[in-house]
């Protein structure tokens, strides 16, 4: 299975989301490939550096603005994209299930473009956010205040699991 893993580049942030980011991808990198951001830094470059050492297959996609993060990373397949929506695009139809972890503006941008591409393909393409610590709060919070007030159908956010712990990704160890 091809996953896409939303999370961030920064490097200044807590060391327990770098520690959050390895043990979820030590445990599903066994059997599962990567698609991505092409950072090497924050999160992200966890990400690049268990499935590298697992052997896995790895997709970067970036866009232009981007793409000298390209020349630090070795992948199977590296896709430049004009912009941020040519890219996300890129990221739905290279992917077969999104895993989002704690992020920002560009995780946050990825899960809801991810989310309407969801909503109008129908095509069964599970959206997983791992709500570590909580982070995810304020948005599913806000998500279901819209769902409240009838500006999303309840459907819409059946899309989406929230997870908080290791253990709900056990299924992604055994395809």
């Amino acid at each position: 299975m091809r996953i896409f893993i939303g999370c961030s580049s920064k490097n200044n942030i807590d060391k327990k989301y770098f520690k959050l980011t390895s043990d979820i991808c030590t445990k599903i990198s066994k059997n599962n490939d990567l698609v991505f951001g092409a950072d090497t830094n924050g999160m992200m470059g966890v990400c690049y550096k268990i499935f590298k050492e697992n052997n896995r297959k790895i997709i970067a996609i970036v866009n232009e603005h981007y793409k000298q993060c390209l020349e630090n990373i070795f992948c199977d397949k590296k896709l430049v994209t004009v912009d941020t929506f040519d890219r996300t695009q890129k990221i739905y139809n290279e992917s077969d299930l999104f895993l989002i972890l704690p992020g920002g503006i560009g995780s946050l941008g990825e899960l809801l473009s991810i989310l309407e591409n969801r909503r109008n393909m129908d095509d069964g393409k599970k959206i997983i956010i791992y709500n570590f610590e909580n982070y995810y709060d304020e948005l599913l919070e806000m998500l279901n205040k819209a769902k409240d007030l009838n500006f999303v159908d309840t459907k819409d956010l059946d899309y989406i699991k929230i997870i908080n712990k290791l253990t709900d990704l056990d299924f992604l160890t055994n395809n």
